[in-house]
């Protein structure tokens, strides 16, 4: 019996200790359970600390994006109106989130880990367009009448006004250059296009208020050029997308100028050659190589013999990526970067041009920009979106000269007209300010080019730049 109470005095005493024991580690788990939450939450709350003083300093905040070619969000200026209704508030937190220290480096980090999601399908990016395409009036309907008629048909150059332009405060905002929807696949973006006959109308009588303004003085010229979505995809597609049909409205426009304006039909020469390396895969631009079809039809029209490419000397720069990436920051298209080509016009490769900031500079019509970063190769082409630039070829001496009314679709197919003019002056019509008729009559202008996509034609905020210029 005591043997036995024994044995039993062992196994309480082996239990309790087992039991002291196994309490003593899940003491222990617990407190490293524990531990660990606080670090987690310390670590948390030093994170927001960190980004929180680091969104204070100002001097580290960014004015502009490069990645998405705009200005930042300006701080708003106070006013007792806008604080008490809210809007104050709501301003500065739209400031602060836009001009975020290492705003590029984070966005770029959240699509490499959106990228990382598994296979990716084709995707639409929502460019801010709030409407879908109207249908396109066509034959008789086509003639939109008194819509589109010039205003103060009797001006003249002779007649233009010599005040001083008004300061907006808005000349060096950079101006978005997309605005409808993109849409990704297989590597490469293409930028939806919607026909508005109101846009249309309004982009007629522009060209038909130029066009009575200058008389027999100048002979003007329109060329609406297609964007990528309308010479790529294929009809099925473009409706499976609800797209509008580009040379449909490029006859509608054209169909409505006024009979003096001369047309060049580009659509179906860019069409036939579709297979070709004709628009950027990454950008909303089309090719060197599409802009030089587009001058033959222009080189048709005017009675000159074109250039051939392999006469002028060739550029490249590789890992171009353009607007589309920099809108979608898509991983898909960044693994198909472009390659931007140009061709050093022949007569002369100088430039002279005015920046933003009013700074008169020497520039190259071809730049090396070996050198610049991956969104900013299209810049080789005539220095970039600028307000006003003049070429002088010296090689030419009978007097002929152009004015081109751009935005920076026309940037590549400038160069293919230096050889062909003595003189050529450029205004980017987002940026330039002055008096537009002072300009025509100083320089005696012979030839007016309008040079357009048609989706800068379409986007109401262009157009009314173009507006601004073009008016009175």
């Amino acid at each position: 019996q005591k043997a036995g109470r024994d044995a039993a005095r062992v196994r309480r005493n082996g239990e309790i200790m087992n039991k002291n024991i196994s309490n003593k580690k899940d003491q222990k788990a617990r407190r490293a359970k524990y531990l660990f939450a606080f670090l987690r939450i310390g670590v948390f709350f030093l994170a927001l600390l960190f980004f929180g003083v680091l969104g204070l300093l100002i001097p580290l905040r960014p004015k502009t994006s490069d990645l998405e070619k705009r200005t930042l969000t300006k701080f708003p200026k106070f006013s007792f109106g806008s604080f008490w209704d809210g809007t104050y508030l709501a301003d500065i937190d739209t400031w602060y989130a836009d001009t975020f220290p290492m705003r590029e480096q984070l966005l770029a980090a959240n699509a490499s880990l959106s990228g990382l999601h598994g296979l990716q399908s084709d995707t639409v990016v929502s460019g801010g367009k709030d409407k879908r395409g109207e249908e396109i009036p066509t034959g008789e309907n086509a003639d939109a009448g008194a819509a589109v008629q010039a205003d103060d048909a009797g001006g003249t150059p002779a007649a233009a006004t010599t005040e001083e332009p008004k300061e907006d405060g808005s000349i060096h905002d950079v101006v978005p250059e997309t605005f409808g929807d993109v849409y990704i696949t297989d590597g490469r973006a293409f930028e939806a296009f919607y026909f508005v006959q109101d846009y249309a109308n309004r982009y007629c009588k522009l060209i038909n208020t130029m066009q009575a303004r200058v008389g027999d003085q100048a002979t003007v010229y329109a060329l609406a050029a297609p964007v990528n979505a309308g010479i790529i995809l294929d009809d099925e597609m473009q409706k499976e997308l609800g797209f509008s049909d580009e040379k449909a409205a490029t006859e509608y426009i054209y169909a409505n100028l006024d009979e003096r304006v001369k047309t060049v039909p580009v659509f179906d020469n860019i069409k036939s050659h579709n297979s070709e390396y004709v628009y950027y895969r990454t950008d909303h631009h089309w090719t060197t190589l599409g802009a030089y079809y587009a001058y033959e039809e222009f080189a048709k029209g005017k009675g000159l013999e074109p250039h051939s490419l392999d006469s002028f000397e060739k550029k490249e720069f590789d890992g171009f990526l353009g607007t589309f990436y920099s809108d979608s920051q898509s991983g898909a298209l960044k693994e198909n970067a472009d390659t931007v080509t140009a061709y050093i016009p022949m007569g002369t490769n100088e430039i002279t041009i005015t920046d933003r900031d009013g700074n008169t500079l020497d520039w190259h019509i071809i730049e090396d920009v070996s050198d610049y970063q991956a969104n900013n190769l299209y810049s080789a082409f005539v220095g970039g979106d600028n307000p006003y630039s003049e070429i002088h070829n010296p090689q030419i001496t009978d007097g002929s000269n152009c004015l081109i009314i751009r935005e920076s679709y026309a940037n590549c197919f400038i160069p293919f007209l230096v050889d062909h003019y003595q003189d050529i002056y450029m205004i980017d019509y987002r940026y330039y300010k002055e008096d537009l008729m002072k300009l025509i009559a100083d320089k005696g202008i012979r030839e007016i080019l309008f040079l357009n996509n048609l989706n800068a034609i379409f986007a109401d905020p262009l157009l009314q730049r173009m507006e601004s210029v073009i008016k009175p």
